[in-house]
């Protein structure tokens, strides 16, 4: 019944097309607005079909509406995007994006999911750089999420496919971080990361649960564990802009420290660096693009999600149906599951 409704759904999603709307302000609620935006409102509306496959995930389909609220200068502010979508691992997902940017400077992001069966994320996204001049950055993360999905193989990359292990990554946590700019092209960064992990039995039938394949004594973390870290960046930046860059170069420099001072399950340090330059070719209408970047965990017993990832932990399916924030990354110490790597964010 949940699948024949959710391909009605498809099928009307297709014969919509986008429209236009004038909202009286006072009938859209009070967060998704400010003194930025005119009265009445405009407000776009597009709905879109949601289809995504992964090997980790089988097909996820659904539907979505992405709603476009435009300030005063006609600029779009605000985001909001409801979606419903069904895999049979997962059941029916619904979900809501948000985002909200009243100024360049100061944003916000909220996802909320919620699955049927084990799949739930819930995070809330906060970056303000409007204190002192625009010289110090302030970021926010919080989250609580479960992916019943989850891949392990194993260590290093040549693990064969038949270790392949299911499980629930069930996570709950906060990433901090303060920058203060230094001149023009230069930032440090101080930050504090919690996070707190549950192993438990995953959503993917016919796949044998992590447990039954490995142990505590070869997978460290594998019964669940918790990381408190601090870390320290220093930035440096030409870029012609922070999100939509066309010229200039950036090289990063962190160190991270886990402790069992502060309540981690392990003492470790996690080291990387970065460099990437961006060079515009026929007046910006073409990018050159290169990247560089190096990781490294040292120490004792580092849990298995804390080392670095061959492969992406997060499905690129999940990433597309339910609207996850990623980043890239590149890594080769545990593989983890299909040919997509990601991570949360840990600026």
């Amino acid at each position: 019944m949940r699948v024949a409704a959710l391909l009605s759904l498809l099928v009307v999603t297709f014969g919509l097309t986008a429209c236009t709307s004038m909202v009286p302000r006072n009938r859209l609620p009070y967060l998704l607005i400010d003194e930025t935006f005119g009265d009445p409102v405009k407000v776009v509306t597009i709905p879109l079909p949601a289809i995504a496959s992964s090997p980790n995930e089988g097909i996820t389909a659904g539907a979505l509406a992405a709603f476009l609220i435009h300030n005063d200068k006609g600029e779009i502010s605000t985001l909001v995007a409801p979606q419903v979508n069904y895999n049979k691992n997962y059941g029916v997902t619904t979900s809501v994006y948000s985002a909200l940017y009243p100024s360049p400077l100061r944003s916000w992001e909220v996802n909320l999911a919620q699955s049927t069966k084990i799949n739930y994320d819930y995070e809330i996204t906060s970056r303000d750089k409007t204190y002192l001049d625009g010289k110090l950055a302030l970021n926010a993360f919080v989250f609580a999420f479960a992916d019943g999905s989850a891949r392990f193989f194993g260590f290093e990359a040549r693990t064969p496919r038949q270790q392949e292990s299911n499980y629930t990554d069930q996570e709950l946590g906060f990433n901090l971080s303060v920058g203060y700019d230094i001149g023009t092209h230069y930032q440090i960064v101080i930050g504090e990361r919690f996070r707190n992990v549950g192993i438990h039995t995953g959503a993917v039938k016919g796949i044998p649960f992590i447990r039954d394949l490995f142990d505590n004594g070869n997978t460290p973390g594998i019964d669940g564990f918790t990381v408190h870290a601090q870390r320290i960046s220093f930035i440096y930046s030409t870029l012609d802009s922070k999100d939509l860059p066309t010229f200039g170069g950036y090289a990063r420099a962190t160190a991270e420290v886990s402790g069992k001072i502060f309540g981690s399950n392990a003492d470790y340090r996690h080291y990387e660096a970065e460099i990437k330059g961006y060079f515009p070719l026929d007046s910006a209408r073409y990018i050159s693009v290169f990247r560089l970047i190096y990781n490294q965990t040292m120490g004792n017993r580092v849990p298995f999600l804390e080392q670095s990832i061959l492969g992406g932990r997060i499905p690129c399916g999940a990433m597309a149906a339910i609207g996850l924030s990623t980043t890239a990354t590149c890594s080769s110490t545990w593989r983890s599951g299909s040919g997509c790597s990601a991570g949360r964010s840990s600026t």
